[in-house]
């Protein structure tokens, strides 16, 4: 099959074009689910990827078939209002929705949204029959693992194992600006390339993949070991960064032929290191296979045995416990292999997870997975309904903005680090009394119900101040910088508020993201940010007076150019947030930038140049400080 980009051309009909979209709203926006790509390379003819923040209104209307994933449950943010322009835009185009939370909730997405289409399942065969169908003027019916709006439940069909070892999770030339940030190491959740070599789980843990596995049907499928080695070879001769094998819980017998498949390969031209999540324990020898095969690093993630669902035997959770400490021992003598151990028990961090990781010594890391335990649609007992989820996640965006735009904000949610690695217990937080307290314990009791330290009540307000002095360069405790025209200010030093009182920044969540906007007032010579817990009243003087001491985010207007007028008619200050930043800037009534600057949380960066990456998605680098420097995006 052509795997080449075709060019496009006006005179292409539109039903030809399969436009794929991204939607905002994750843990990490840049990172594409692994399904999303083979089943775009499962069509052929003009295709093209976009993320939410870049898909223009010309590429939509010029769309036959719009793809939409909605993988994570946490997507369903920008979703939403995606599914509505893209339906002002171009409301004749057929748009399809794939992914896990929408494979396990097909006929719930079809009445709530005007979609025609959800795939369930292996979704490479049915979307590259749903597009064929539309191309040949066909209507789409009947095709397995495709919901319609007219059609009943639908009839499940699982790939076989020869279109399973077809499926190409690895080409993306279709997808410019994916290809272009996939090379790049994140804090947490990895950007690069996924790629199923078992899809589906036997295990059903509620915290991991085999939480949603049966959503793919019955059983497991598996890569051949053929497929196995010739897939990794590409990867190399692509240098394919930031790979990451998803393996689950197979037989040993299975899991043996599949490593042993690598025996000989030395993969020494791979950029990173290759991320592993594995849960059945290699034998020494076929660890050793690994080792050899991929001399730039391994990272072996697991959840132990003794928090496997169903419960093991206690003969296998024996064994397999000894099994992995076997492995521990040889990765604390490694250069190259890491562990990662992911314990949802609270008491997994002083039983069998605990013991690993201190038999793994500094080459492994033990992280609790609780974040993983937020509202989403899985397929459990109990499962939370749809509005419950979308009620949970649609505040995420208050827990960046926090940490990128407030000091005093970001040291409450510093244990929360970056939602990933947490520790247990978490450090204490002792906040001085009054609205920090009270912040504090929302913020605790937010984590306590739903897994996200997020503030669902939370308002922004814009604040003109009197600048000093030079404000200062970021927050090096929280490891948040500020750059261009954005600095932190402080009370006595920098800042002095102005009579005038702060503005109620609007808060719009649309298919792009997340913006906090306010009309434009320089009365003073900067624009200060303060966070309010609350929408019932602005700001009082004792909080603002709290925040300016440890210092708040404020835009110079001093260092416009040409210089701001004292008035703007029709002028706004604006916040775009993103995951990883926070772009601040003053416009006139036209939308043009008078002076900007940005909040970085120092998220993305670009490759560190050396042959031992410690970690496929660069977390340990971020502690000990091992970074390249940071790159824009």
């Amino acid at each position: 099959m052509d795997r080449v980009q075709h060019p496009r051309r006006r005179d292409e009909p539109a039903a030809a074009r399969v436009l794929y979209i991204h939607p905002h709203g994750h843990l990490n926006d840049l990172v594409i689910p692994a399904g999303a790509i083979s089943v775009m390379n499962a069509i052929d003819g003009p295709r093209l990827g976009r993320y939410a923040f870049e898909v223009t209104d010309q590429e939509i209307a010029e769309a036959g078939v719009i793809a939409l994933d909605l993988h994570w449950s946490c997507g369903i943010t920008g979703f939403e209002p995606m599914v509505a322009r893209i339906r002002a835009v171009n409301p004749k185009a057929v748009l399809v929705v794939g992914g896990i939370t929408a494979g396990l909730a097909p006929r719930t997405i079809l009445a709530r949204y005007p979609v025609d289409y959800v795939i369930q399942g292996d979704a490479e065969a049915a979307f590259a029959d749903l597009v064929a169908a539309v191309r040949q003027g066909r209507t789409p019916d009947g095709i397995p693992n495709v919901h319609g709006q007219a059609d009943g439940p639908g009839h499940h069909r699982r790939i076989s194992r020869t279109a399973f070892d077809r499926t190409d999770c690895l080409t993306i030339d279709w997808f410019p600006t994916y290809k272009k940030l996939s090379g790049l190491q994140a804090a947490a959740f990895g950007v690069g390339r996924t790629v199923p070599i078992v899809r589906g789980c036997r295990m059903r843990c509620p915290h991991c993949y085999g939480s949603y596995a049966s959503t793919f049907g019955r059983g497991t499928l598996t890569r051949s070991p053929a497929s196995f080695r010739a897939l990794m070879v590409r990867a190399e001769q692509e240098r394919v960064e930031g790979l990451r094998l998803i393996l689950g819980k197979p037989s040993s017998a299975t899991l043996s032929r599949l490593l042993g498949a690598l025996r000989g390969l030395r993969l020494s031209r791979m950029p990173s290191a290759v991320g592993v999540f594995l849960c059945s324990p290699p034998s020494l020898d076929d660890l050793a296979i690994l080792e050899q095969a991929l001399p730039t690093g391994v990272h072996l993630s697991l959840v132990p045995p003794n928090e496997h669902q169903p419960t093991l035997s206690d003969r296998q959770m024996t064994r397999e416990l000894a099994l992995w400490e076997q492995v521990a021992s040889m990765v604390a003598g490694s250069r190259t292999l890491r562990m990662d151990i992911w314990t949802d028990a609270e008491s997994g961090v002083a039983a069998p997870s605990r013991r690993l990781q201190k038999i793994g010594g500094t080459n492994a890391q033990l992280s609790r997975s609780t974040v993983w335990h937020m509202p989403r649609i899985v397929d459990r007992p109990g499962n939370p309904g749809w509005d419950e989820v979308r009620k949970a996640v649609l505040p995420i965006w208050t827990f960046y903005a926090s940490k990128l735009l407030s000091p005093s904000l970001a040291d409450l949610l510093a244990p929360y680090h970056l939602l990933d690695e947490l520790e247990d217990p978490p450090p204490q937080v002792h906040p001085p009394p009054g609205l920090l307290e009270v912040v504090h314990q929302e913020l605790v009791s937010q984590w306590r119900a739903t897994h996200l330290p997020t503030l669902p009540n939370q308002t922004w307000w814009a604040l003109p101040v009197s600048l000093t002095g030079a404000l200062e360069p970021g927050d090096s405790r929280n490891g948040v910088r500020t750059l261009g025209h954005l600095g932190l200010g402080r009370l006595g030093t920098t800042a002095r508020p102005l009579p005038c009182g702060p503005r109620r920044m609007t808060t719009t969540i649309d298919d792009r993201g997340v913006r906090l906007s306010a009309p434009l007032d320089p009365l003073g010579d900067g624009m200060a940010l303060l966070p309010a817990p609350s929408a019932d009243e602005p700001p009082d003087e004792v909080w603002v007076r709290q925040l300016l001491e440890r210092g708040v985010c404020i835009l110079d207007l001093r260092r416009g150019n040409p210089p701001i007028p004292s008035s703007v008619p029709g002028g706004r200050f604006e916040v775009v947030l993103r995951v990883q930043d926070a772009r601040v800037a003053a416009l006139d009534s036209d939308g043009n930038i008078l002076v900007a600057g940005r909040s970085d949380l120092n998220y993305f960066r670009k490759p560190v140049a050396s042959s031992h990456l410690p970690s496929s998605d660069q977390t340990h680098a971020v502690r000990r400080g091992e970074h390249a420097q940071s790159t824009e995006i």
